[in-house]
């Protein structure tokens, strides 16, 4: 490995790197002296990474998570969910055969952001047909792991079915009970 590996970090155009604006690295972006320090923490995303840190951070993607092209188009509707499964609709509004992947996401945990995909189920669809899908939630997905084991917390749920992460439908919430366990 390149001895310089390690140290290139993936930014975008837009931002700075800490202390970008106290040294000037040279081309190979070694420290101006040996001695030189920067205190950074790049661990802010935490376990919110991508698409969850965007809605978090309110930021867009050019292509957001879950983005597909097709020629054709669809529509999703009829989002029923009690938290442990959903179903919705699914419609080819098009003039052409195609595929989409219903996408549900969970939007918000008592009014907290919390945006994640929580279930998906790919469809083929010629013009015009509409079918309706199922999916089963795994609990981890809305659950927090604590060390030793996984909770649920109570409350209320909110989730919409989306093209992609950041074209989501309307919100359904739904109260969830408390819940404890641990994998085997």
């Amino acid at each position: 490995m390149d001895r310089h590996a390690r140290r290139r970090l993936s930014i975008s155009a837009d931002e700075r790197l800490d202390g970008s604006d106290v040294f000037e690295p040279n081309i190979l972006g070694d420290p101006p002296t040996p001695d030189a320090r920067l205190p950074v923490d790049y661990n802010i995303e935490g376990s919110d990474l991508g698409y969850r840190w965007n809605a978090r951070t309110n930021k867009k993607a050019l292509f957001p998570f879950g983005f597909g092209l097709a020629y054709t188009t669809f529509a999703a509707s009829g989002l029923e969910t009690d938290g442990a499964s959903a179903s919705f609709t699914l419609t080819n509004t098009g003039s052409r055969a195609g595929a989409t992947v219903g996408q549900l996401y969970l939007l918000s945990r008592n009014g907290k952001i919390k945006q994640r995909l929580v279930a998906f189920q790919r469809v083929e669809l010629a013009p015009g047909e509409s079918r309706k899908v199922s999916v089963r939630l795994d609990p981890r997905l809305l659950a927090d792991w604590n060390g030793d084991g996984w909770t649920l917390p109570e409350g209320r749920y909110a989730f919409a079915l989306g093209e992609n992460a950041e074209q989501l439908g309307p919100a359904v919430e739904v109260q969830i009970k408390p819940r404890k366990w641990r994998e085997r």
